[in-house]
C-alpha cells in the first residue's frame, strides 16, 4: 500500500519542508520519523526522484501517483524498479513486497514542469531503524523526465547495469 502525500507551495523548498513538517518529520535526518503524528511508524528514504506530470507521453512518463494498492508482486516490483531507475541517489534501503510505502510529492525548481517525488518506506516489525541508512552516492543513470532531455546530451541507457529489487 502506498500513501501519497502531494505538497504545494509557492517555491519547492517551502511546500516540501511543509509537507515533511506536516508530518512531524525530522527534516536534517534521512530518516523520516512521525512518531509524533503516528506512533511507532519510522520510514526509510529509499529514492528521490524527478517526474514530469503534466500531459507526457513520452516513454519517461510514471504515473507514481496512481499506484495505491498492487495487484501482485510483480506489480509492486515493476513500481520500486521504476523508482529506482530515477533516482538521484543509490542508497542502501532495501525493499521487499509488502512493504508498506510513501510518497512526498512536491513542486521542483529544476523543471517547471515536473515534481520532485520522494519514495520512502515504514521500516519493519523488529528492523533496527537506522540499519542500511548510511551512505549513497550519485546514480551514474537517472532516467530523468523528458524535459531534461531537450537541454542535455546525456541519455538514459536502459542496456546500463541496473540492480533491481526483487
Amino acid at each position: 500500500m502506498i500513501l501519497n502525500i502531494h505538497g504545494y507551495g509557492g517555491s519547492a523548498q517551502n511546500s516540501a519542508y511543509t509537507a515533511l513538517l506536516s508530518l512531524g518529520c525530522d527534516v536534517t535526518s534521512p530518516q523520516l520519523d512521525y512518531d509524533a503524528v503516528c506512533p511507532e511508524k519510522v520510514l526509510k528514504t529509499l529514492r528521490e526522484m524527478a517526474v514530469t506530470c503534466h500531459a507526457d507521453t513520452t516513454d519517461t512518463r510514471f504515473d507514481y501517483w496512481n499506484a495505491i494498492d498492487f495487484a501482485d508482486e510483480t506489480e509492486f516490483y515493476n513500481y520500486v524498479n521504476e523508482v529506482k531507475r530515477r533516482t538521484l541517489r543509490i542508497t542502501n534501503v532495501d525493499v521487499k513486497y509488502g512493504d508498506q510505502l510513501l510518497t512526498l510529492s512536491t513542486c521542483n525548481n529544476a523543471f517547471d514542469t515536473a515534481r520532485l517525488v520522494i519514495v520512502a518506506r515504514r521500516v519493519r516489525d523488529g528492523e533496527d531503524p537506522n540499519e542500511r541508512i548510511a551512505g549513497s552516492i550519485p546514480n551514474p543513470n537517472i532516467k530523468w523526465p523528458n524535459v531534461y532531455y531537450l537541454w542535455n546530451e546525456k541519455t538514459y541507457n536502459p542496456d546500463a547495469p541496473f540492480a533491481p529489487y526483487g
